[in-house]
Parts: C-alpha cells; structure tokens; sequence
C-alpha cells in the first residue's frame, strides 16, 4: 500500500479583515488534497488564543466568530491551519499537514487623540515673564489607538478669535513656545487650547485647555505713596511712641514683593522703624525745637530698594491750641443778603 501526504495547501495563505467587521464575516478559504482519496478535515491549530475566528472543519472557510463577539485588535494575525485526512485508505495512521494564513487588520478611523496627561500639563506650563520670543513653555503629547495614518497625530493651537496668538506648538512634537515677550504686571496667565488632529480622511480632533503661568522676575522698585513725608511731634513725646506710617508698594509678586523698611541714619538716629509695617517710632528724646531730617529705605526680596525723606519737626511742649470763645455759634442769613456780607463777628 502507497500512503501520501496531504497536498494543495498554499504555503501561505494573505488576507484581509476590517476592525469593524460583523461576526461571521468570511476572512478566506483553504483547500488540501489527499492523493490517497482521503476526506480532509481542517482546524485552526494555533495563533487564535482569543477565539476570534472559527473554520468549517469540511470546507475550510475561515469566518469571525460570533459567540462570543469578535474583538479584532492589533495589525495581522497569524492563523496556523492544519489539515487531516480521515484516513480512509487504510494507511498506518492519519496524515496531517499545516499552512500559515496571515490575517491582515485594516484599520478604520474610530478613535480620536487624547491627551492622556492633560490635567498634569498646567501644572508645568509657565513662562518667565520679559523673556524673547521662541522661549520653551513645555511639551504636550496626545495618543490615538488607531493605526498607519488614522493614528499619526499633529498638533496645533485653537487661537482666541480677536486675539493675536501669543503660542506656537511644533505640529510633529508637541513643542510649545512663545510668540512675544510677557508682564506679569499686565496678564498673570494665559489659557491655551491645544489640538491634536489625526491624519485620516475624514480626521478626528483632541483637545486639552491648559493655563500657562506668567512667572515673576524682579524688574519693578518699591515706590511710597508721597516724595516726602512731614509730621510734627511735641518735644515731650514719650519714647517709643509711634507716629507716622511709611507705606510703600511692588507691583513684583511673591518673595520680590515682600518689603523691608529701614532708617538711614550716620548717628544714632531720633526716631526708628518697624521693619515689617513701616511704622516710624520715637527711639530717644527729642531735642527742643529742632528739625530732624531722616531717610528711610524700603528694600523688597530681590534687593531692588528706595529711599524717602522724612522731616520731623519738634514743638514745644507748652504750645496750646487755639480756644474758641464760645462752644456753639448760631446765625441767621436774610435772603438776598449780597456776598462778602460779615455774618458773625
């Protein structure tokens, strides 16, 4: 007796299966021959571990599956068939043989990008104000789940309409940088709208808003409200009296805000100052009818500083003030009386 292998199978058999498509969908066919006149049959041997696809063992057609439903994923499958004959022949046992069948995924266009870390993106997004244009504000990414040109992504910025666009994006990396120099005095931060568009016919859009923070450089002086402050103090003032607020102003923020008050002084001076409130305070006895002359420094947390004059005149201690000769005055004025008519004397 003459026993033959199984032939007919393709060596390797190409097709193609869309993402979307129905159970029982036909993917191919395979056909073997036995010489011997033996009924073939066909089973999927491996690369189906999920289950997506079903053979009909006496036809060879290969289908998606429909219990439980298909979930075709990835780019190819790699099908092993093999085929057995039932032996009829009378041959010491069956004989098999196995082909490849290679499952190609067409992806369709079903995902949009998303920016997976959009929420953290805020958080790193800024920029030091009075910097050049093209400084690096930060670099965004966003993923598509679908494949060749349905998943390549690129980037661009939804501008404000009415506004002159203050950011660019590079479209391939994600590259956010600056279109002008910023104030932080003026804007303390922008909102940015970032896109990320597929490449597919009919494209879908991602989106992520983000707020880029203008940072704080110290290029503003502490300034006071007056150019020179004047007080008068009798010559009895006890030590240690406060008398005079020397307020001062940053428009910085943060540390460069913060003020220190100092006096300057060459001698021990008549009167000091709160470091924290600017309240000037009398430091020791005040000399008898004298004009004290003092400057005072306010110097904010990036040591950019002025200085004020701050003149004290000192009074005698008996002055009294005026006394009026009666506690109330009540008039009467005719009408028509005629302007610069005396009504009291």
């Amino acid at each position: 007796m003459t026993c033959y292998m199984l032939y007919g199978l393709s060596y390797r058999y190409r097709t193609f299966v869309s993402e979307d498509a129905d159970p029982n969908t036909l993917v191919a066919t395979v056909q073997a021959f036995d010489p011997d006149g033996d009924q073939v049959t066909y089973e999927i041997s491996g690369g189906n571990g999920e289950g997506n696809f079903l053979i009909d063992p006496q036809k060879g057609l290969i289908r998606l599956g429909s219990t439980p439903l298909p979930r075709v994923h990835g780019t190819e499958y790699v099908l092993y068939v093999t085929a057995t004959d039932d032996n009829s022949s009378g041959g010491p046992h069956s004989l098999t043989s196995t082909t490849t069948v290679m499952v190609r995924v067409d992806d369709i266009n079903n995902n949009k990008p998303v920016f997976y870390q959009c929420a953290e993106y805020s958080k790193n997004a800024s920029v030091l104000e009075n910097q050049p244009p093209g400084t690096f504000v930060l670099q965004v990414e966003a993923k598509d789940a679908d494949s060749g040109v349905n998943g390549q992504v690129k980037y661009g910025i939804v501008h404000r309409e009415g506004s002159l666009p203050a950011f660019a994006i590079h479209p391939d990396t994600g590259v956010i940088t600056t279109l002008q120099s910023f104030d932080r005095e003026k804007e303390k931060e922008y909102p940015l709208t970032i896109k990320a568009t597929d490449q597919a016919t009919d494209p879908l859009i991602g989106l992520c808003q983000i707020n880029v923070a203008i940072l704080d450089q110290n290029d503003n002086d502490p300034s006071f409200e007056n150019n020179r402050y004047e007080y008068y103090l009798k010559e009895d003032t006890p030590v240690g009296t406060s008398f005079l607020r020397i307020a001062a102003q940053d428009e910085d923020y943060g540390v460069n805000a913060a003020l220190t008050y100092a006096v300057i002084s060459d001698k021990l001076p008549v009167f000091q100052i709160n470091s924290v409130t600017g309240w000037l305070y009398v430091s020791q006895l005040l000399p008898r009818k004298a004009l004290i002359t003092q400057e005072v420094i306010v110097t904010d947390g990036g040591n950019r500083s002025t200085k004020v004059e701050v003149a004290v005149r000192v009074t005698d201690a008996q002055n009294q003030p005026p006394i009026w000769e009666r506690d109330k005055y009540e008039i009467i004025i005719p009408e028509n009386t005629l302007r610069d008519t005396p009504v009291v004397v």
